[in-house]
């Protein structure tokens, strides 16, 4: 059904997916460099990751997804629900990019993004900085 629907192959995202968790930059970037090269387009890529991560992260919290039953195993990764959050976010923000550009190297940023999401904590720092924008606004107006 992937190849018909010309989709990647979930193997290959989970892949992926598991060498983000796992911090291996490298690695992601071997993964993502070949579905590159097979023809899969970088906005597609990351669509696909995000669904993954999606499905771990109900994995994680025990929740049913799309009409499956809750206790049916589904994809796992090694990281804590924060941080898959952090991973979500992290590529979410970074699908904006894919409309200026839709290459390797849009795809790579968006990894590293993610990447440093992970090891730097920087969906809390950036949740910190907003808030603190807001706050600066509330105080002009």
């Amino acid at each position: 059904a992937e190849r018909a629907l010309g989709l990647p192959p979930q193997a290959r995202m989970e892949a992926l997916a598991s060498a983000l968790a796992r911090a291996d930059l490298a690695g992601a970037f071997e993964v993502a460099g070949a579905l590159y090269q097979d023809g899969f387009a970088p906005s597609s890529l990351i669509e696909r990751l995000l669904l993954t991560l999606r499905e771990a992260l109900y994995t994680a919290l025990g929740a049913a997804q799309d009409g499956a039953r809750a206790d049916d195993a589904g994809f796992r990764l090694e990281l804590s629900e924060p941080d898959l959050l952090r991973l979500v976010h992290a590529l979410d923000d970074e699908t904006a990019r894919f409309g200026k550009r839709d290459d390797l190297f849009a795809l790579e940023v968006a990894l590293i993004k993610a990447h440093n999401a992970l090891e730097l904590n920087l969906a809390t720092d950036l949740a910190a900085e907003r808030a603190a924008e807001r706050a600066m606004v509330a105080q002009i107006t």
